[in-house]
């Protein structure tokens, strides 16, 4: 079962979903900000020489961890649908050379991550005392280093399950399979197509079967 299929929704719908989901999850990011700042500002009250930017800085790491974030989950992207693309494109679309709407999403977000995460790198190593003062550093280093393991776990885990699945064949109809597509024959010969079947053949085969409706091309329904 391919992981990106087709969607019972809209641009529209996706982007109002998308805006909930957003909005459910500030609380929980605005978290990943304030509970840094709380131990470094505990953290140097209680030192002699008191670091001015901790709020600064802070929010600087705050906002290039995010961009990271995104890079990562872009290369997520891009990972999981180079591995399932066989499974929900034809084999003409997989040979043309441009890229999938996925695909581009996906480069959308490492290059948004990238732009945003340099911007703010530049600021931190050019308009702080980060040099001076680490602990803002060393603390969003871990930070980073944690959510990171949570996601290439969460990843790693769905590539393995997306390895162990059954790949089926896909059924010839909404009914059951052909009556010829079990002949040992026609196995071993796939260049031959089955001859067509007379509708007294079909009939006398829906006949055998009381509890379907009739035939419809070759396929018991």
């Amino acid at each position: 079962m391919p992981l990106f299929g087709q969607f019972p929704f809209g641009p529209s719908e996706l982007a109002g979903i998308g805006g909930l989901v957003a909005l459910a999850f500030i609380p929980y990011l605005l978290l990943g900000l304030a509970v840094p700042y709380a131990v470094l500002y505990v953290k140097d009250r209680r030192n002699e020489e008191h670091d001015s930017e901790i709020g600064l800085k802070s929010a600087l790491y705050f906002m290039l961890s995010l961009s990271i974030l995104l890079i990562l989950s872009g290369l997520t992207v891009l990972v999981v649908d180079f591995l399932t693309e066989e499974d929900r494109m034809p084999a003409a679309a997989r040979r043309s050379s441009e890229f999938s709407d996925i695909q581009r999403t996906a480069f959308a977000m490492m290059v948004s991550g990238f732009a945003i995460g340099l911007f703010h790198l530049v600021v931190i190593l050019g308009f702080t005392n980060d040099r001076r003062y680490p602990a803002t550093r060393r603390v969003f280093v871990g930070w980073r280093l944690a959510i990171c393991s949570l996601i290439v776990l969460i990843a790693f885990t769905v590539l393995v399950i997306q390895v162990f699945q059954i790949r089926r064949p896909p059924r010839v109809g909404p009914g059951v399979a052909h009556p010829l597509a079990a002949d040992p024959l026609l196995r071993q010969r796939p260049d031959r197509t089955p001859p067509p079947i007379s509708d007294r053949g079909l009939k006398s085969q829906c006949a055998l079967r009381p509890h379907v409706g009739g035939c419809v091309q070759g396929v018991c329904v």
